[in-house]
């Protein structure tokens, strides 16, 4: 699956669940797992380039979705994940 129809399924979620704008606690949790060889010897510039990407979506979007969505390296494998919930 890619990160883009996990995002829009993210964006779906997030539109369902949204019942209130102001008062909200949004939180978000972004976990990278940097072993595998897509991060080789300098991991900074794959991590940069995921948190890049994954910036670009929601900036381009303005809003942050519920919910969980998956974040993949260069190869396309799965490192990590970012997690938004709201109190």
């Amino acid at each position: 699956m890619k990160a883009g129809t996990d995002y829009k399924r993210a964006k779906e979620r997030a539109q369902a669940n949204a019942s209130r704008d102001g008062g909200r606690t949004v939180r978000v949790r972004i976990t990278i797992n940097c072993d595998n060889a897509a991060f080789g010897d300098a991991p900074v510039f794959e991590v940069a380039r995921i948190l890049n990407r994954y910036a670009a979506l929601i900036e381009n979007d303005r809003n942050l979705p519920l919910g969980a969505l998956r974040l993949k390296d260069h190869n396309g494998n799965t490192v990590g994940k970012v997690e938004v919930s709201e109190s």
